[in-house]
C-alpha cells in the first residue's frame, strides 16, 4: 500500500520543478477570440510554458484515452525527464457531435488546453481590461440598458472597436436587439421633442 507521504517523497523532483515553474509563470496573454470573447489557445499556452519546461527538465504527454461513446478523454503527464517522476490528471470532455472526428477534435484541444492550465496553475491577462470575461449575454445587457441615442452608439463602438463580436452569428443577434433598442428610444427621443 502506498501512501500519501510515501508519494510525495517519490515525486519529490517534479513537484519541485512544477513549484519552479509556477513561481516564474508570468500571466498568459489571451491571443484568440470566439463568440464568448478572448482567450489564451493551447499554441498561446505551450509558447508560454516551453522555456519553462526545458529550464526544469520536464515534459508533457497529452493521450486520449478509451471514455464513453460520446466524449473525449484525456490522460496528461507531467514527467521529470532526470528522474522518471510524474504527476497525471484526466479529464473527460464531452463532445458536440457522437461519432464526429472533428468534435472529438474539438473536445481534445479544448481538453488539452484546460488541463495544462490547470496543471501548472495558469491565469489568463487580457489585452484590454476585462473585454475577455464578454459573454453575448454581457453585451446585450449592457446595450439593453442604454438610456440615450447617444449613449446606444457608444456601447456599439465600444463593442466593435474592442473586436467583442467577430462571430457571424453573435453579430447577427446583436443586431437584432440593437436595432430594436434604436427603434425604442428613437420613439421616446421623439416624444420628449
Amino acid at each position: 500500500m502506498t501512501t500519501k507521504s510515501d508519494t510525495a517523497a517519490a515525486n519529490a523532483s517534479v513537484t519541485e520543478a512544477l513549484i519552479n515553474v509556477q513561481a516564474h509563470l508570468d500571466p498568459l496573454r489571451a491571443n484568440a477570440t470566439s463568440h464568448h470573447g478572448k482567450f489564451a489557445n493551447l499554441q498561446g499556452v505551450m509558447e508560454l510554458l516551453k522555456p519553462h519546461l526545458e529550464r526544469n527538465h520536464l515534459a508533457i504527454i497529452q493521450r486520449p484515452v478509451a471514455s464513453a461513446s460520446g466524449s473525449c478523454t484525456l490522460e496528461t503527464i507531467l514527467r521529470h525527464a532526470q528522474t522518471g517522476e510524474e504527476i497525471t490528471s484526466t479529464i473527460t470532455i464531452p463532445t458536440q457531435r457522437q461519432n464526429d472526428p472533428q468534435a472529438y477534435g474539438a473536445a481534445m484541444t479544448y481538453g488539452r488546453r484546460y488541463s495544462l492550465l490547470c496543471l501548472f496553475g495558469m491565469v489568463t491577462e487580457d489585452d484590454n481590461g476585462d473585454s475577455s470575461s464578454y459573454t453575448l449575454e454581457k453585451l446585450l445587457r449592457e446595450l439593453s440598458a442604454a438610456t440615450s441615442l447617444d449613449e446606444l452608439q457608444a456601447i456599439k463602438n465600444r463593442h466593435f472597436d474592442n473586436n467583442l463580436l467577430a462571430d457571424r452569428f453573435w453579430n447577427g443577434v446583436y443586431k437584432i436587439l440593437h436595432d430594436k433598442k434604436y427603434a425604442t428610444l428613437s420613439a421616446i427621443s421623439q416624444v420628449s421633442e
